[in-house]
């Protein structure tokens, strides 16, 4: 792995399914960028399929961001292996920095220019980490799951929170997820063995959300989860209730 190739395509704007792939390249690659790795490898790797994991990389073909070059066996003709390079632009060197724009004039360094007053400094307002727009769906998603496992898990924690805040960031809503942790605790909560698994690093692993949506989708879910569109936490509790006060009267 090379840390200068595996920068480069952080720095890429891509979609995230095909930056996830030009990531896992480059942790294959040497420092000039070159690897040779199994498609098989990729989709372990990614947790993607082998039809997404083609169309990816003619994705980054297109953008001039990678070149694949297939090897074959000589007597067989099988194809054995896919060279990929990546098109990283060469490095500027020391030399070229310090040339001027037609190459004879050396830029001023900050040791020839004066030091700026207050009153021309320019400040910039850092980002803030955290995405406003999605702390409340977090945290609906969280005190969904503490209520029903009985957990403490901390919608606060970067750690706890990497995958669910992924999944929103990439088009994920709020009824989908509550619709999977619903779906997986009427699944697993019974089950000694499968409850430990019930926390958001599983539930919201990219690897695992389309299968955990496609069943809590089957399973009709999302009709019984969602009632009122507005406040879906409030009406999964209230259906639990409503269980919990009819076995009262039986």
């Amino acid at each position: 792995m090379s840390v200068r190739v595996l920068a480069w395509a952080w720095e890429q704007d891509l979609e995230p399914l095909t930056k996830l792939i030009l990531l896992a390249l480059a942790d294959h690659c040497d420092h000039e960028g070159l690897c040779f790795p199994k498609i098989k490898t990729v989709m372990s790797k990614t947790g993607l399929g082998l039809t997404t994991v083609h169309g990816r990389l003619r994705i980054l073909v297109k953008k001039n961001l990678i070149k694949r070059n297939a090897h074959f066996l000589d007597k067989s003709g099988a194809q054995t292996s896919n060279l990929i390079s990546l098109l990283i632009p060469p490095p500027i060197s020391s030399r070229d920095r310090g040339a001027g724009v037609n190459g004879d004039t050396p830029p001023l360094s900050s040791r020839d220019t004066p030091p700026l007053s207050p009153a021309d400094r320019v400040y910039i307002r850092k980002k803030p980490s955290i995405e406003p727009s999605i702390e409340p769906s977090i945290e609906k998603i969280f005190c969904q799951i503490n209520e029903l496992a009985g957990k403490k898990f901390n919608p606060k924690s970067k750690y706890q929170t990497e995958y669910l805040r992924a999944r929103l960031k990439d088009g994920g809503t709020l009824e989908q997820c509550l619709l999977i942790v619903n779906d997986r605790w009427e699944r697993w909560g019974s089950q000694d063995k499968m409850r430990i698994h019930f926390r958001p690093q599983t539930l919201f692993r990219v690897s695992h959300w389309e299968t955990y949506l496609m069943e809590a989708q089957e399973a009709g879910s999302e009709s019984e989860s969602l009632g009122d569109p507005g406040d879906p936490l409030r009406n999964f509790l209230k259906r639990q209730e409503e269980k919990k006060n009819g076995k009262k009267n039986v």
